[in-house]
C-alpha cells in the first residue's frame, strides 16, 4: 500500500512494508534554500489514547548550535530539533528508543521541512507540514508471514537496544 500527499510545495509519499514505513519527501525548488532537513512526527492509537512522538535521529547538531537555537540536551536526538538530512526515511516502530516495543496499527506521520537562518534552527512552520496516514503491520498473505531481520540485527539500533549481552550471540 502507498499514500501520497502534497501541500504548499511539500510532497510526501508513504509506502507500507513488513512492519515498517518508507517515507519519501520532495520540495519545490524555492523551498530548498537554507534547508536543514525534515522533522518527522508520528502518532498512533493505544486504546483510546493517541501517542505522539518524533522519530529519533542519531545525528545531532553540535553543542554551540543547539545552545544558540535553545535546544535542550535531552531533546537533541528528536527530529524536532535534529532534522533528518535525507529525502527519505524508513521508520521501524519497534526501534523506538523509549518504549522498545512495536505498536502496529494506523500511523499518521507529519513531515515538516526545517530551515536554518542566522545560525539558528527556525521554528516549525505548520503551513509546510504534510500529514499522511498508512497502516503499519507485519506483512501477511493467507498463511504466509514474511520477516526480515538482517538489517536490524547488524545495526547500531540493535546494539543500543540489546547491548552485546543477549541470547542471540553465537557461542564462542
Amino acid at each position: 500500500m502507498e499514500n501520497f500527499k502534497t501541500k504548499n510545495g511539500v510532497s510526501v509519499r508513504a509506502y507500507s512494508g513488513d512492519a515498517i514505513t518508507l517515507l519519501a519527501f520532495d520540495l519545490t525548488e524555492h523551498l530548498t534554500k537554507n534547508l536543514a532537513g525534515f522533522s518527522i512526527g508520528f502518532k498512533y492509537k493505544e486504546g483510546d489514547q493517541w501517542i505522539e512522538k518524533y522519530i529519533y535521529n542519531r545525528l545531532t547538531f553540535h553543542d554551540e548550535f543547539r545552545k544558540n537555537s535553545g535546544i535542550k540536551q535531552y531533546d537533541r536526538n528528536s527530529t524536532l530539533y535534529s532534522p533528518i538530512q535525507k529525502f527519505n526515511w524508513v521508520h521501524v516502530p519497534n526501534t523506538d528508543i523509549s518504549s522498545r516495543k512495536a505498536v502496529f496499527g494506523d500511523y499518521i506521520y507529519t513531515i515538516t521541512p526545517r530551515y536554518i537562518e542566522d545560525g539558528k534552527l527556525v521554528s516549525l512552520n505548520s503551513d509546510l507540514s504534510v500529514e499522511i496516514d498508512i497502516p503499519v503491520k507485519p506483512y501477511q498473505e493467507k498463511s504466509t508471514t514474511l520477516a526480515f531481520t538482517r538489517g536490524f540485527v547488524s545495526s547500531v539500533a540493535y546494539a543500543t537496544r540489546f547491548s552485546r549481552k543477549n541470547n542471540c550471540s553465537p557461542e564462542k
